[in-house]
């Protein structure tokens, strides 16, 4: 009876309609969750780690897949790496729920946001926590501090919000 219903029912191969971040996607949230949308319900057995990959500076990068009706969701296990290239996956095993797969796989690369001062801290705008990522001086916890403004005028030097100043021979004090 199976063989009937994929002989006259569907047999249509579902296709990919969708990803986010798209393909060629740059500065990328480190914290990104991988989305894809298939032209028709997928079933959800088939939507695996083994079938929805991601690889990165290291290799394969370590997560969880998962997919509800026609959206699948890669969610990795730890943060991307700045300023890398990667690569996801959808392979042929993933399947609709009449058990047709994909006619093959679905590749498609982005990049994750740059950490432009290389301090190890990504833009605010890009989902880091870097106030200022044109000045490697500045960053979140930074415990050293200038009498000179940072690179965008401030003198928030530890991303805190509190603009902090230097007085010559006193200690380190908040600006009021």
């Amino acid at each position: 009876m199976m063989a009937a219903l994929r002989l006259y029912g569907d047999i249509t191969p579902p296709e990919v309609t969708e990803t986010n971040p798209a393909n060629g996607a740059t500065a990328v949230a480190i914290d990104t969750v991988i989305i894809v949308t298939f032209s028709e319900a997928m079933d959800p057995a088939t939507i695996t780690a083994a079938t929805f990959l991601l690889s990165g500076p290291g290799g394969a990068v370590a997560g969880a897949a998962g997919c509800s009706g026609s959206t699948a969701t890669f969610t990795p296990f730890a943060s991307l790496v700045y300023n890398a290239a990667y690569t996801a996956t959808i392979t042929t095993g993933a399947k609709d729920l009449a058990g047709n797969a994909l006619a093959g796989d679905y590749v498609w690369s982005f990049t994750a946001c740059p950490d432009a001062d290389g301090d190890g801290y990504g833009d605010e705008t890009c989902g880091g926590s870097d106030c200022d990522d044109n000045n490697a001086f500045v960053y979140p916890g930074q415990t050293a501090f200038s009498r000179f403004p940072t690179s965008n005028g401030s003198f928030d030097y530890n991303c805190d919000g509190v603009v902090t100043c230097i007085n010559e021979g006193t200690p380190l004090q908040a600006c009021h």
